[in-house]
């Protein structure tokens, strides 16, 4: 004849279930309830017959209902969770990569290896001169490239090459003799103005499930980043569909100031 179960151990197991059943739906509590059902169960009187099989069927309720909830925590909250700080490191990376080339630019400004004019003030120089890829304009390419080690792969676009670092492209534009932009070395470039005047993107360089903004940024460090979440499929992705030279500037799209960034109000080399 086997022995009942005491009162107090099928009460403790049946509340045990019920936290269980509850943590399906507040799966928030998942992990906590699982350790719970352990630890109750490994509590559990010596019996036999069917008390024993009572108590252990409860907990083994109780443990497939934790078990289910913490499979939602883990779909719904944890790995959205990751997913989430890795595209928030991707993009603080992109725009540490822009600030870089602002870097770059801010040296070859002083040290004027780009003055067709003789003025003393550097001109600003395309990716692919910025990494010693090719020459300088009127000039040898650089014997230390000024690039991130990161940027080091160039890809093709329709504007010209861009860098290709982590999960970004990266891509600089000079003003043309006459007006507009061009990203393409050999192509002519206004180098007066090219020494007050750049403009640097950086995009993502594939479909990446929450990872769309696209940044920019000029020679006095004014910063703004774009949503590029259209309805179907980001706006700017891949060496394919680049932002514009003129993107952030010709007021079509909403670009917003990153985190209050405000612009530096004189360029290295300027006069104070």
């Amino acid at each position: 004849m086997s022995t009942p179960a005491p009162r107090a151990t099928l009460y403790r197991s049946l509340a045990v279930l019920a936290v269980a059943l509850l943590s399906i739906w507040a799966h928030m509590i998942a992990l906590f309830v699982v350790v719970i059902v352990i630890i109750s169960t490994a509590a559990l009187p010596k019996l036999e017959g069917a008390a024993r099989r009572l108590l252990y069927g409860v907990h083994g309720l109780a443990l497939a209902a934790s078990l289910a909830g913490l499979v939602r925590f883990v779909i719904q909250d944890a790995v959205p969770g990751v997913v989430e700080a890795g595209d928030r490191a991707a993009s603080k990376q992109a725009v540490a990569k822009l600030r870089g080339l602002l870097v770059a630019e801010d040296v070859l400004r002083r040290l004027h290896r780009v003055d067709p004019d003789g003025d003393g003030v550097g001109s600003a120089a395309l990716i692919p001169e910025l990494g010693g890829f090719v020459p300088l304009r009127k000039g040898k390419p650089l014997e230390a490239p000024l690039l991130n080690r990161e940027l080091h792969r160039l890809v093709d676009t329709p504007l010209g090459q861009a860098a290709h670092g982590g999960a970004y492209l990266y891509l600089i534009c000079l003003p043309r003799p006459g007006g507009g932009w061009t990203a393409r070395p050999g192509e002519p470039v206004d180098e007066e103005q090219a020494e007050r005047r750049w403009v640097g993107y950086a995009w993502p360089s594939a479909e990446t499930h929450g990872l769309y903004e696209t940044y920019f940024i000029d020679e006095h460090e004014r910063i703004l980043v774009f949503a590029n979440n259209a309805p179907h499929e980001p706006r700017y992705l891949g060496p394919e569909h680049p932002p514009s030279c003129d993107a952030a500037l010709n007021g079509k799209e909403d670009w917003k100031v990153w985190k209050g960034k405000q612009p530096r109000d004189h360029l290295p080399g300027d006069k104070p």
